[in-house]
């Protein structure tokens, strides 16, 4: 994003030091970039993309991303060879959505590592409806921690929270269009205050 970036790349090519030098960068891949030009004069160049899901629910999930953007950047940095690597926060809505990132990570060859997130806790797996709970532990019965997660008591003022969180957020695209699943468990209680 900075110019200067560019400017100190240059610099270390010329003075010859480049060739020993691994470059990292944590990205959401959003931007055009022009990492592919340094290939050849650097040791190794890694880039660890931020991502919650794949196509339409990465950019839900991440307002402002555009999926066919990260897409055709993957697609380019895989052709010339950087190394990458995908970095994914399991939330309560990622979560419906994770085995599509799994996939695309798998198709593409790319280490998928994840955190869940904890706070603020209501956006926790830890509050979907047991129902929902009950399938997520049977497909995620080998992540033990997301498992380990999914097994706490549930609290419904947390989720009924976290989906009037989301729905105050929608700008583009409709929770429940998105989440069909979660929308027979809303209850619409607009005079209920979501401190």
């Amino acid at each position: 994003m900075l110019k200067e970036h560019s400017k100190l790349l240059d610099a270390l090519i010329s003075s010859g030091h480049s060739k020993y030098i691994t470059l990292k960068y944590q990205t959401n891949l959003s931007l055009q970039h022009n990492l592919t030009k340094y290939v050849n004069d650097y040791r190794h160049i890694h880039v660890s993309i931020s991502l919650d899901s794949a196509k339409e629910y990465n950019d839900y999930l991440r307002y402002g991303s555009d999926w066919n953007v990260i897409d055709n950047n993957i697609r380019e940095l895989k052709q010339h060879k950087i190394s990458i690597s995908v970095s994914a926060t399991v939330t309560f809505l990622s979560i419906l959505r994770y085995n599509d990132l799994i996939k695309y990570t798998k198709d593409w060859n790319i280490y998928l590592d994840y955190f869940i997130l904890n706070t603020p806790d209501f956006l926790s797996i830890q509050h979907l409806p047991n129902k929902i709970k009950d399938r997520l532990m049977v497909e995620f019965r080998y992540y033990d921690d997301i498992y380990n997660v999914l097994d706490q008591p549930r609290d419904e003022d947390k989720f009924q929270k976290a989906l009037k969180y989301c729905i105050e957020l929608d700008r583009k695209q409709n929770l429940f269009d998105l989440f069909p699943e979660l929308k027979e468990y809303y209850v619409d209680n607009s005079s209920r205050p979501i401190n």
